[in-house]
């Protein structure tokens, strides 16, 4: 593989601020690709009358098909060989479709029924996701690769996270500007909201193809598929990064429906339904505004925080942030005091960021340590690997949360709920959570590379390239 001579051991690697720019602004694109999932049940359950349950299994089909797909995306990456790189053509043709599939999930024609809603709904959404992926994983990959230095990395994921959190202030805004561009009607309004959103997320996904890459594929015979896969998939620091970062999504997105809910049916029950609906609608958006400027707030400390008690246990803390404030909602949605839900974004949003940098700038660890034991640089197929078992986490927490609403006795269009079921969403809301943070913690607990193996694996790299070009 071609290397930088810049890479010399003693030698910390800052890549320009530019970069940093071009690929970081990736990370509003990659972060609202959960718009869907907080927008569907809105829009399509409460809006178009398609059932919860129904809606709850089309969320989750693309991420089944992706549990195939991003590995294939991730090893065609690895092993591409164009003028272009190995990464930067799949960031540019990704980023342009993806935003227009996104317009169209939101645009059904109006003559369709439920039953042709929920087939339109699933088929645009299973083809948004396909090229989300051809998108993502290979600008994921890029990421990991652009500096050799282990603290640089945590910069790096600083800036995408940065931008991520430009999430937290407009995806909030969708549902209240479906309703005040709709008139009233939030299915009419959509359709605009779709398209300017969609617009936003190919403006931010393609300046990642303005990056340099580091690495060019090898001249040498290429590593089958199932060899890349399961060499991946051995490694045991990346499999408990994987265990940990799945039961978050699986336990945060399983009950993110359920919020909307506790909203509208018991901390503004009282209201008459439309109006409980809009007021849920512009609370979710100060609570966005809240966690984004709080989310942003921790950014400059972050990576001096991982280089002083490390990324292992400032991952630790993340965690418990979380845990407490899933415990908290509890008493955060409250029907006399309903803008303490805003204040509790004070504690989870900073933590969020903080495991949504971490966790990056680790696996970035992993690649250098694998090549040095395979000879192999496999960011592709990490990133893949780790999206796949994201989207899967994210995949089963959708498939069941329309059916936990459901269970709970929650009826669809129904204006008024009973305390029994308001009483079981509550409850689900605040233990399911924990629970699977709580578990994934200890995966943590067991993660054994430090800051020290990194700094090691990276200056041998270093030598064996500078080996290789002399």
């Amino acid at each position: 593989m071609r290397s930088d001579r810049r890479n010399e051991p003693g030698i910390i690697e800052h890549i320009p601020f530019s970069q940093k720019i071009y690929w970081g602004m990736g990370g509003l694109t990659a972060s609202m690709v959960n718009a869907v999932m907080i927008m569907a049940m809105p829009i399509y359950s409460l809006g178009f009358g398609v059932s919860a349950f129904w809606i709850g299994i089309a969320l989750a089909v693309p991420r089944f098909v992706d549990a195939v797909f991003d590995p294939i995306i991730g090893y065609i990456s690895d092993e591409t060989r164009s003028r272009w790189g190995r990464r930067r053509p799949y960031i540019l043709v990704g980023g342009i479709l993806l935003g227009l599939f996104f317009w169209l999930l939101w645009a059904p024609p109006r003559s369709l029924g439920p039953n042709g809603m929920l087939i339109w709904f699933t088929a645009f959404n299973i083809a948004y996701f396909t090229f989300f992926s051809i998108w993502n994983v290979p600008w994921t990959a890029l990421g990991f690769e652009l500096t050799p230095d282990p603290k640089e990395r945590t910069s790096v994921q600083v800036y995408r996270s940065a931008m991520a959190t430009g999430t937290t202030f407009l995806v909030p805004l969708m549902l209240p500007l479906s309703f005040a561009w709709g008139g009233g009607d939030e299915t009419k309004g959509v359709f605009w909201v779709g398209l300017l959103f969609g617009g936003i997320m190919t403006l931010f996904a393609i300046p990642g193809f303005f990056c340099r890459e580091r690495f060019q594929t090898s001249s040498k015979p290429r590593t089958s598929f199932i060899q890349s896969l399961i060499a991946s998939l051995r490694y045991r620091p990346f499999a408990l990064l994987c265990g940990y970062t799945t039961l978050y999504v699986a336990g945060i997105l399983a009950v993110s429906q359920m919020g909307y809910y506790i909203n509208v049916f018991h901390v503004f029950g009282e209201l008459e339904f439309q109006e409980a609906k809009v007021a849920a609608g512009n609370i979710s958006f100060w609570t966005g505004i809240v966690g984004a400027v709080a989310g942003l707030a921790i950014l400059p400390f972050l990576a001096p925080m991982a280089a002083r008690i490390g990324k292992k246990n400032t991952l630790l803390g993340g965690a418990v942030a979380v845990l407490l404030s899933q415990a908290l909602t509890w008493f955060c949605f409250s029907p006399s005091h309903p803008w303490l839900q805003v204040i509790l974004q004070l504690l989870f949003a900073p933590a969020s960021s903080l495991i949504w940098c971490i966790i990056p700038s680790m696996i970035a660890d992993i690649c250098d340590l694998d090549e040095l034991q395979s000879g192999e640089r496999r960011e592709g197929m990490f990133g893949a690997i780790w999206y796949t078992l994201l989207k899967l986490g994210a995949a089963l927490a959708m498939a069941v949360s329309g059916l936990l609403i459901s269970l709970g006795g929650i009826v669809d269009g129904v204006a008024k709920q009973s305390p029994e079921a308001v009483l079981n969403a509550r409850l689900v809301f605040a233990i399911l959570p924990m629970a699977c943070v709580a578990i994934g913690a200890f995966f943590i607990l067991k993660y054994s590379i430090t800051e020290r193996d990194a700094e090691e694996a990276r200056e041998q790299l270093s030598r064996k390239r500078l080996q290789a070009d002399s």
